[in-house]
């Protein structure tokens, strides 16, 4: 597959066994610890405060989930677990290793809102 290609001649092919959702949400959760809980976005992924607009942002995210979907959708499983991407705190990791950090890192942020907003209904 095309995309695939280009990953592995940029970021190169990977040397172990791909890693279970358990394994790659626990190797998340022992960074973070290690960063004592106080993970910091590198600066290209931080909203500038006039990003930070409800109805544009929601509007992205819908657009790049569905953007997100389309894309994966055309890899196979063999190309998921043979290529990797890399991830400034987690360093390189296979293409569905990612998939799983997104997964868990969205829970992750949508928990935190939620506790906010639980603390502002009180």
């Amino acid at each position: 597959m095309y995309p695939s290609l280009i990953v592995k001649w940029k970021f190169g092919k990977p040397n172990r066994p791909i890693r279970t959702y358990d394994e790659c949400h626990k190797r998340y959760t022992d960074k973070i610890a290690a960063l004592d809980g106080k993970p910091k976005s590198p600066e290209k992924f931080t909203p500038k405060k006039n990003e930070l607009n409800k109805k544009q942002m929601l509007a992205t995210w819908s657009k790049q989930l569905n953007l997100y979907e389309k894309r994966i959708s055309r890899w196979s499983d063999k190309s998921l677990d043979n290529c990797l991407l890399p991830h400034p705190l987690l360093g390189k990791m296979m293409v569905r290793e990612m998939l799983f950090f997104t997964h868990f890192h969205a829970e992750h942020h949508a928990a935190s809102i939620s506790k906010k907003a639980t603390l502002l209904l009180q």
